[in-house]
């Protein structure tokens, strides 16, 4: 009887429910992560380049180079003026390398530019964004990129300076020698 019972149960568990059976429904849940930050940056700082005068005109391009942490970065963005002007420059940046520790690089080029005698040096306002996959944008401060050309009468191997300071390690080297082989 206790046989009769059970089959007569599994039957109605598997009949239809139209028909009377259970309608057994699966349950999936949907996980959507609430983060609410946007990617971390790297150190951002200030940077210096001095370049060696070669000709009357010298040609750069301003590097731009950041690093990212997020689990999904959409976009970086790269965003530059010169210290003097009012509107911003955007450049969108390409992934370079991936870390093991999860940081990302990211590099592009700005605007190509040119020092001369007359313009040595060009100092430009550097910040950028990021944006993740959730649609978090995160922003860095401003920093100055620098960049200063050198004269040809700047190299401090053509530097009167640099000789005279040769020279009076010369002469000391010398006067050591001869001390040294006095005793």
């Amino acid at each position: 009887m206790k046989i009769a019972v059970k089959v007569c149960f599994l039957i109605f568990l598997l009949l239809p429910s139209n028909l009377g059976g259970i309608t057994i429904t699966t349950f999936s849940p949907t996980f959507t992560p609430s983060d609410d930050i946007g990617p971390s940056f790297g150190d951002v700082d200030n940077s210096f380049a001095d370049a060696l005068q070669e000709s009357d005109v010298t040609y750069l391009t301003l590097e731009l180079y950041v690093m990212v942490y997020d689990d999904g970065i959409s976009s970086v963005i790269g965003s530059y003026k010169e210290q003097n002007e009012m509107d911003w420059i955007n450049c969108t940046l390409d992934l370079s390398h991936v870390f093991e520790t999860g940081w990302r690089s990211y590099v592009g080029n700005g605007t190509e530019f040119v020092l001369t005698t007359e313009y040595r040096t060009r100092i430009w306002d550097v910040k950028y964004y990021a944006c993740d996959s959730m649609g978090n944008w995160n922003v860095t401060d401003v920093v100055k990129y620098s960049y200063n050309l050198l004269l040809s009468q700047e190299n401090p191997f053509e530097s009167i300076a640099f000789y005279g300071a040769l020279a009076i390690i010369v002469i000391i080297s010398i006067i050591g020698i001869v001390f040294w082989r006095k005793h």
